[in-house]
């Protein structure tokens, strides 16, 4: 259910629309038990107004829909437009700083002037940073780059991303996937889904565009692939080596 709202009157004389609940799902919605507790201005002693009072089960609510945004939503959205949104946020807070920081000094007492500068203006100042400032940089830290795959993993799913991990730029790439290990009660339907995707991979001319794979760069690369390839099959045939 959604929380009530209450105008606060700030010492300037201005008023204040504060809401009461707790911010959960991108709205403001009353405690799980309905509880609430008062906000005491440590100047006077008087009370501010009331607020809700979060249980276990509200966190546990606040866990599932930052836990939901983060994974169906967040994890989609690139880089430029999260910078764009956090500067947003910036944006709005510093539009509304003097309201925020005399809500703060009136609820914790702390002056005015760091309520304004220290806490609301570091809480615009570290948004922008993060927002402009994220280098773009790719750590290889070994460059081996193994596929974990795990029973309760969606198979088909893992099967396309380990393809593509070893097979993008004709698997010459530093971060190739070149590793995989896969839980052994999996290991045989992986590998079998696998095979036939990797089968389906046509390989030829590279200025066509069905193409999926052309050539090696270099004779000399081709010979490693090739010896990598001789490996396998003393162990186990797996699918073809033949360079035709």
């Amino acid at each position: 259910m959604e929380s009530k709202s209450e105008l606060i009157t700030l010492p300037n004389g201005k008023t204040v629309k504060v809401e009461k609940g707790l911010f959960i799902n991108n709205a403001f919605v009353e405690s799980v038990d309905k509880k609430c507790f008062e906000t005491i201005n440590p100047s006077t002693g008087k009370v501010i107004t009331t607020v809700s009072e979060a249980s276990s089960k509200d966190v546990d609510l606040a866990v599932e829909a930052a836990t939901n945004a983060f994974y169906n939503v967040w994890r989609f959205v690139d880089g430029k437009e999260r910078g764009r949104l956090l500067n947003k946020l910036a944006d709005l807070i510093e539009r509304d700083t003097e309201e925020l920081a005399a809500l703060e000094t009136l609820d914790n007492g702390q002056t005015l002037s760091t309520a304004k500068f220290i806490d609301i203006g570091h809480s615009i100042d570290c948004y922008r940073y993060f927002a402009g400032n994220l280098k773009n940089v790719t750590l290889e830290l070994g460059g081996k780059s193994p596929n974990i795959i795990f029973a309760d993993a969606d198979l088909d799913e893992a099967v396309q991303w380990a393809h593509m991990g070893i097979f993008f730029n004709h698997g010459q790439c530093c971060s190739a996937g070149s590793r995989v290990y896969v839980q052994d009660n999996i290991y045989d339907e992986f590998l079998t889904k696998f095979k036939a995707t990797t089968e389906s991979n046509k390989v030829g001319d590279p200025f066509e565009a069905d193409t999926y794979q052309g050539p090696q760069v270099s004779k000399a690369q081709f010979d490693r692939y090739s010896i990598s390839a001789r490996d396998v099959s003393l162990r186990e045939i797996v699918m073809s080596s033949s360079r035709n």
